[in-house]
Formats: C-alpha cells, structure tokens, sequence
C-alpha cells in the first residue's frame, strides 16, 4: 500500500493529477478521453510546427509495448489507456465507481493495434487512409457516440483538403472539448497546451487585420468627408487638399481608437 501511494504522488501524466486520480472522470469520461487525446496526437502530427511535439509524445506513450502497468512518468494517453485496460486497478478514485469499472471492463479496446498506432505516428508513417480506418475502429471499441467527434475524425483524416478557416476551427473546438470534457482539469492535459498555442496567433491575427482594415476605411472615409467641408469653404484647389488631409488623419485616428 506504501508504494501505492508513492507511484500517485509521482504519477508525471497530468491529467492523472489534475482530476485527483481521475476522480472527477465517469467511466465513459474515460473512453471520451482516450479517444480525443488519440485523435489530437494525430492531428498534431498533420501541423508541421506540432508534429516534433507529435512524434515524441506517441514514442514516449508506446514505449512499454503495452499498457500492462501503472507507470509514475507515464502520459496522458498511456494513464487513460491503463484505466480502461484495468477498471478495477486500485489507483484511480472513478467518479460513480460500480457503473463507471462497470462499462470500462465491456470495452473491447485493442491495446496492441492503439500502440501500433502510436508508433506509426512517431515514425511518421500514420497516412491519412491508415489513421481514419483505425479511428473509425477506435471509435466502436470505446463506444463512442458523440457525433462531433466522428465529425473531427473525418475532418483530421482529410486535413491536407481542409480550408485554412476550416483547419482554425477545428482546432478551437477540440481544443474546447478538451477543457469541457475535463470539468475544469482540461487545462492541465498534456496536449491541450500545444494545441492552445496553435489556435492564438491565428486568433491574433484575425482580430489585428479587421483593425487595419477599419482604418483604412476611416481614411478613406474621413478624406471624403474633408473635401466636402473644404469646398463649402472656398472652391480652390489648396482648400480642397487641406480639407482632404484633414479628413484622413481625422478618419485614421478614428479607425485606430476602433
């Protein structure tokens, strides 16, 4: 029992900790889980900047050959794995413990194809067509029925043919699911910080550009406007001209305060 307690306190997968020995997870959190820190790692390894971050997490997640047992640095991926794997293991506190061990012990989970899997992303070698046919699998071995996800699976596994709007979106909304799912431990999973990173510059730049257009607009509004009052001054050219410069720089500081 004293090294029990030892390997909780050293347990290094984050969401382990977080949820208090996934005591804020139901059995079927659980499977949701798995399937979307699955998913994610995948995706990840499609983004050119998160595929290093990709590879050597799903090293580190196959890197037992198995989930047999409860390991003190092990991932995210590996801890979700070895609940399912184990239900009755006397590590985890499940929320609604009977039912929850209850549902996990009827999955059908094929641990050996999931870290074939993950080696495949390490090395790179997990294709598009290899990847949705194994999540489609995944997605009946741990019961899941959420649409959406089935919906990001086809997404993901087409990622190449997605729009760049449609990419952003994507990712903005696993990313909340993640936080969601996790009832308040979500930020402390491993691999929603990367994807976190990934969604805020495209956020920036999606609020930086509507403001550069803005005063674009206000010059171009405001140097109208300029020459309007300028020729009910006087009708000369210099009036004109100074009428519309103060118009711009009027119309631009406008646009800018925006």
């Amino acid at each position: 029992m004293e090294f029990q307690l030892i390997n909780q306190e050293l347990s290094e997968a984050r969401l382990f900790r977080s949820s208090r020995n996934f005591g804020s997870f139901a059995g079927a959190d659980i499977a949701n889980m798995l399937y979307l820190n699955t998913l994610s790692v995948y995706l990840m390894s499609e983004i050119a900047a998160l595929r290093p971050t990709a590879q050597d997490y799903a090293k580190k997640t196959a890197q037992h050959g198995g989930y047999a047992l409860f390991r003190t640095q092990a991932t995210d991926i590996y801890m979700l794995a070895y609940q399912v794997m184990h239900p009755n293991n006397d590590y985890a506190n499940l929320r609604d413990p009977v039912n929850s061990k209850q549902f996990l012990d009827k999955l059908q989970f094929a641990d050996k194809r999931h870290i074939m899997f993950m080696r495949s992303v390490s090395n790179q070698d997990a294709g598009p067509g290899y990847a949705h046919t194994f999540m489609q699998r995944l997605e009946s071995q741990l019961r899941i029925t959420d649409s959406r996800y089935k919906s990001w699976r086809r997404e993901i596994t087409g990622w190449d043919r997605a729009s760049s709007a449609k990419q952003k979106a994507t990712l903005k909304k696993i990313a909340q699911e993640t936080t969601r799912l996790g009832k308040g431990t979500g930020r402390g999973s491993e691999l929603l910080a990367p994807l976190q990173k990934t969604i805020a510059p495209a956020e920036k730049d999606a609020v930086s550009k509507p403001s550069v257009l803005a005063r674009a607009a206000g010059v171009a509004a405001g140097a109208a406007t300029g020459r309007k009052i300028a020729s009910r001054i006087k009708d000369t050219p210099t009036s004109k001209n100074i009428g519309t410069g103060i118009g711009a720089i009027a119309g631009y500081l406008a646009g800018k305060s925006k």
